[in-house]
């Protein structure tokens, strides 16, 4: 059984002790049986302010863009990050073992709203400006992705690296309160950063070809989809009694199923009134400079290969220069050392120990070539001896570290699949 108060209740704290406390007294008036128990449970809606901050936080973020950009459309897509940080954020609370119904992690949440949207800034700014150049819209997403990888990702490691003590301390008041925040903005930041990069230039593509089609339809066409997107959102808003979350979702649903169902008639007509050719019409066909290329990488493969050759040609013009190893050195050295202590004395969680492990395993290889390969081959342009104990730490490495793992964490099967994914990618 269920009971709800007026928005006049609801809306006065006094007003809403006092009903509980009435429906308490009634609920403890009613006569039962000794073997039946009535309990009143009351729905405590804490978190509906941080809801109301969440979309003010939105609806200002939004705002500021629209003026900048002068259009409605770019923010939009700057602010399809925001959900991608919220997959980010519930992942990493699910798989760090904390709470999702947090004060921090609504805190770290709102404080993700106004920096995932950089990524998008970036990227769609300079985008914005390859088109009033002349770039078209497709080419733009391309250079713009291209030369803004760059300060995306420094910007957003940097972050993430500072937040990376406070979301593994170990003291009480550290592990309650500031974990669970730090968790919040490292994953968002995370996942967005990561995924922003390849769907946000989708999406504003697509964005973009979409409304282009529906400027292109017939006036009353555009119309009918613009009263259902306001029909559908309204009986979600006033008539739905689904959570936010959902309400969003479905909302989303209409927004891009209305055009798609346009788009499905309006093909389906087109193809059913569209004529055959006749028995006796002549059909003339002209082939002109036909070539197929058998085994060919697709695009991606050969750009792919064409990055790693390149890198292999800036690695092997390198000069080994005296200074410029001490100067790496200095610092290098240090953060190796801070990285196994890190590891393998100062974590208790499994998770962060077998990442940071992996972690590891990259950094040491990187330092690895820096200290030893480029000086042998700038010496003696071979380097033998040590690209074959480059490829021993490469076979033995991974055992090494899921023994330590194991010794450190008790969590052999863990250490037995991550060793054997390693091993096999």
């Amino acid at each position: 059984m269920t009971y709800r108060f007026s928005d006049e209740v609801n809306n006065s704290t006094t007003l809403l002790e006092d009903a509980r406390l009435q429906v308490d007294e009634m609920v403890a008036s009613i006569p039962v049986s000794s073997k039946v128990s009535l309990k009143v449970v009351h729905e405590e809606n804490m978190f509906a302010e941080f809801k109301f901050l969440g979309l003010i936080g939105l609806l200002l973020v939004f705002m500021i863009l629209a003026s900048v950009f002068e259009s409605l459309t770019a923010p939009i897509v700057m602010l399809f990050s925001v959900p991608l940080a919220a997959i980010g954020s519930l992942l990493a609370l699910v798989l760090t073992g904390n709470s999702l119904l947090n004060f921090n992690t609504f805190i770290g949440f709102l404080i993700l709203l106004g920096v995932v949207v950089n990524n998008g800034i970036l990227l769609i700014d300079y985008s914005r400006q390859l088109r009033r150049e002349g770039f078209n819209h497709s080419r733009a997403l391309m250079y713009a992705g291209i030369s803004r990888i760059r300060p995306i990702t420094i910007t957003a490691i940097t972050t993430i690296i500072a937040m990376l003590p406070l979301a593994m301390g170990k003291s009480e008041y550290v592990g309650v309160l500031g974990a669970p925040f730090a968790i919040t903005v490292v994953g968002g930041l995370s996942f967005s950063t990561l995924l922003t990069l390849v769907f946000m230039p989708t999406f504003a593509f697509g964005m973009d070809s979409a409304l282009n089609w529906i400027r292109s339809l017939h006036i009353g066409l555009r119309l009918l989809i613009v009263l259902s997107w306001i029909g559908g959102n309204a009986l979600v808003y006033f008539y739905s009694d689904s959570s936010f979350a959902w309400q969003l979702l479905y909302g989303v649903l209409i927004i891009s199923g209305v055009p798609a169902v346009v788009y499905f008639i309006k093909s389906s007509l087109r193809m059913a009134n569209a004529g055959l050719v006749g028995q006796d019409e002549e059909v003339n066909i002209t082939i002109r400079n036909l070539v197929k290329v058998y085994d060919r990488d697709s695009r991606f493969i050969r750009e792919f290969k064409s990055r790693r050759n390149k890198q292999k040609q800036i690695e092997e013009a390198k000069q080994f220069s005296r200074k410029k190893f001490i100067k790496q050195f200095v610092w290098q050295l240090p953060l190796l050392g801070f990285a196994i202590y890190y590891t393998w004395w100062y974590l208790d969680s499994e998770i962060w120990g077998m990442l940071f492990t992996i972690f590891n395993f990259f950094l040491f290889m990187r330092l690895f070539d820096d200290w030893f390969l480029t000086p042998v081959k700038d010496q003696d342009g071979n380097g033998r001896r040590t690209l074959r104990f480059r490829r021993m730490i490469r076979l033995f490495y991974p055992l090494a570290g899921m023994v330590l793992y194991v010794l450190r964490w008790d969590e052999l099967p863990l250490a037995i699949i991550v060793g054997a994914l390693w091993y096999l990618l």
